[in-house]
């Protein structure tokens, strides 16, 4: 409950509240509720309620033979009106508002940085919410340093440590209020753990214990691996994998991408567990760096984690990162993938210059005037006025490394009788936007409010700081 009050969430229990008429001192003391709740308690309740009364629901694929077929009327394309406004309108926009100031963070006076007995770099920010922290272990090293990196990284939550099972480890963070996590990308890695400050000592000693004492185990890797094989099947009948995966990196790299270069089945039965232990137990070998944020001091949090985050030595390097080159795009191509589905989904893809930090506000206006939302023109043309698709937008993507391109980006979801008429008009717009000016006014102030009222706050501040340093931005 803590954690989901740290956002604007908290804004539906008073919503709630007052839907339901609940009031508000029961919403409040609802934890104190539950705490009253015995075990004996709830087993008596599941005794006598979770008896016979489930129900199964399975999900049958094939062709639905009950399907009526009815003959689609002509749509008649609207004339837009761009000019003309309506009383209401006119009576909204003479409401005059004042401007809310916008607020830009100071990365350098927000976010501490201390040097560690280890001599890895802490970066520190305050919580001044709550009980709660989080503390990131941060490696700089992903999939494209190493293929296994990423298997052992995502292996660790299914293992056991020299002194605790997969299930006695699990209930011994549980029993903390703490959650351990991993995740790796491309080129960077993480291990975290979360939850109640008054655990943090006890986490960080756990985690150090299961980063050192991890055990292999063969039973529980076969299962890793046919839940990673099921996944990849599962993938190869999602069309949103098949199109914003497979074709869109066919696309913009070839037949040799970060899509494809993954362990094959036969590669991935092969490996001995041993070998992805190992690289867990060696992973804080190499540079690193970590992020707390919590209630306690720096300089608490920095003793603490020096006392049972020890390294040996020298912090290495990281391996070679593999490249994946975007493909120049020179001419006009066309690629298909078959799936079996009524609708037609269309990719526009247009390469352009390696990233721009200059190109970033004329991305937000794109995106505000033209590409995306009800009122913009390609959604406005394509769908409101000629009917051709159901959804239509584009986008003027931002990479987030400066070895990345800039690309525009245009979707397309229509019936395939449309398809002929759909490309060329959205192509078309593409190529001569259209003008309109009270349009191009209203885009541009929605971005500036955007930008009055984005805030960036708590934890929020380091990892936008991170992206900005990804893109070489200071």
């Amino acid at each position: 409950k803590m954690k989901q009050n740290e956002t604007n969430d908290v804004a539906y229990d008073y919503l709630n509240s007052f839907i339901y008429s609940t009031p508000w001192i029961d919403k409040v003391r609802r934890i104190d509720d539950l705490a009253s709740i015995t075990k004996s308690q709830v087993i008596e309740f599941a005794s006598k309620n979770y008896t016979d009364n489930y129900v199964i629901v399975y999900k049958r694929l094939g062709k639905d033979t009950t399907i009526a077929k009815v003959e689609k009327p002509p749509i008649t394309p609207l004339e837009l009106n761009r000019k003309d406004e309506s009383v209401f309108m006119k009576e909204f926009n003479s409401t005059e508002s004042e401007n809310i100031k916008p607020v830009f963070v100071n990365y350098k006076e927000k976010i501490k940085r201390k040097t560690l007995g280890s001599g890895v770099e802490l970066n520190y920010i305050k919580n001044t919410t709550n009980e709660l922290f989080n503390l990131t272990y941060l490696i700089d090293m992903g999939q494209a340093h190493n293929k296994k990196l990423a298997l052992a990284v995502n292996y660790l939550p299914f293992l056991g440590t020299s002194k605790y099972s997969p299930a006695q480890l699990q209930e011994e963070f549980y029993k903390l209020g703490i959650n351990m996590d991993v995740s790796t990308g491309q080129r960077r890695s993480y291990v975290f753990i979360s939850g109640l400050e008054k655990s943090l000592e006890q986490g960080i000693k756990l985690l150090e214990h299961v980063l050192a004492e991890v055990q292999p185990d063969r039973k529980s890797y076969d299962e890793y691996v046919e839940g990673i094989l099921k996944k990849r099947t599962d993938s190869k009948l999602n069309k949103g994998q098949i199109l914003y995966g497979g074709l869109r990196s066919y696309g913009t790299h070839g037949s040799k991408s970060p899509f494809t270069d993954v362990l094959s089945e036969k590669e991935l039965k092969a490996i001995d567990p041993a070998e992805l232990t190992a690289i867990i137990k060696k992973i804080c070998n190499y540079k690193h760096y970590l992020f707390y944020y919590g209630k306690n001091d720096a300089e608490y949090a920095g003793n603490v984690i020096d006392k049972y985050h020890t390294v040996k030595g020298s912090l290495l390097d990281y391996p070679d990162e593999k490249k994946y080159p975007e493909l120049d795009i020179n001419e006009n191509k066309v690629y298909f993938a078959h799936y079996d589905m009524v609708q037609a989904e269309i990719l526009i893809l247009a390469k352009d210059e390696l990233f721009n930090k200059d190109l970033m506000p004329y991305a937000s206006m794109f995106g505000s005037y033209f590409g995306s939302g009800l009122s913009s023109i390609m959604f406005q043309e394509i769908r409101e006025s000629k009917g051709l698709a159901y959804s239509a937008y584009a986008t003027y993507s931002i990479p987030g490394q400066p070895d990345k391109y800039h690309y525009l980006f245009a979707y397309l979801g229509t019936q395939v009788n449309k398809l002929h008429e759909a490309v060329p008009a959205a192509l078309q717009i593409l190529s001569n936007m259209p003008e309109a000016e009270k349009q191009f006014i209203a885009a541009k102030e929605s971005v500036i409010k955007n930008i009055e009222t984005e805030r960036i706050t708590k934890s929020s501040i380091f990892w936008s700081s991170l992206s900005n340093k990804d893109r070489g931005i200071d």
